[in-house]
């Protein structure tokens, strides 16, 4: 899929658990091919890792890509940073970063973007939820303030949820506002869940989604990758409100 005119932005969100494919090699350039080629302005990827020793780093990555590049790592990894990241085409404005761990499980975390998209501001989030239904639950409560409108003109998600039972309530609540499509991503090789996720809003920004089911894809990851087209006339409509917190500030971190 490729943005078919210039008031279109092409998205992609991935999973590219640790950059191991599914031979078991870490290959982060392979994933780095496999991104290039796709021509997006917007990538988030979930569970990144930038090793300067027999893989990428971060401005390695970058060249790579020919986009700048922002982290949220969440833990280490490989003695790295490993976590969230954007990499992106648009002018980069302001870059925040917000906790999502609960006691006791894996370290979760958001990485807030603002972009300038045509003039307009674009925030892009990148998130990675948690494995278990309870931890999740926590963490939509507290994605979903931290998503408010502010001064945006427009928002992009680009998440794995790991929402295994798309019709809880909660859940759907949460998605609520947002335009989206469910496309199954895992397991990569025969997929049939749709743990991830490209959100837009306003809804009507959204054109098309889907899965990148090409074998280098399902090798690289055992995620499939996610594409969507944006279409940038519809930023800005009906999506801000004076009420919501001031740009910057965090959402409460999650207590349990």
């Amino acid at each position: 899929m490729h943005a078919p005119h210039p008031g279109r932005l092409l998205a992609a969100s991935w999973n590219v658990h640790g950059f191991v494919g599914a031979d078991g090699r870490f290959d982060p350039a392979r994933a780095a091919r496999l991104v290039r080629s796709w021509g997006a302005d917007l990538i988030g990827l979930q569970e990144s890792v930038l090793v300067p020793r027999g893989g990428l780093s971060r401005g390695a990555l970058a060249r790579a890509l020919g986009l700048s590049v922002v982290v949220g790592p969440t833990l280490l990894a490989r003695r790295a940073p490993f976590g969230n990241l954007l990499a992106t085409r648009l002018p980069v404005l302001e870059v925040r970063r917000h906790d999502l761990s609960c006691s006791g499980r894996e370290a979760r975390g958001v990485l807030d973007v603002d972009l300038d998209a045509a003039g307009r501001k674009l925030r892009v989030v990148v998130t990675h939820l948690g494995l278990k239904t309870g931890e999740r639950a926590v963490q939509l409560a507290c994605l979903a303030r931290l998503l408010a409108p502010r001064d945006e003109d427009g928002l992009v998600l680009l998440a794995d949820l790991n929402e295994w039972w798309p019709w809880r309530r909660s859940f759907r609540r949460f998605l609520a506002g947002f335009g989206g499509h469910v496309l199954a991503t895992f397991p990569a090789r025969r997929p049939v869940l749709a743990l991830d996720r490209i959100l837009v809003r306003p809804p009507e920004c959204l054109v098309r989604t889907l899965a990148v089911t090409r074998r280098a894809a399902s090798l690289a990851s055992d995620h499939l990758p996610l594409l969507a087209a944006i279409d940038l006339s519809g930023l800005g409509r009906g999506n801000k409100n004076a009420d919501t917190p001031e740009p910057g500030a965090s959402a409460q971190r999650p207590a349990s």
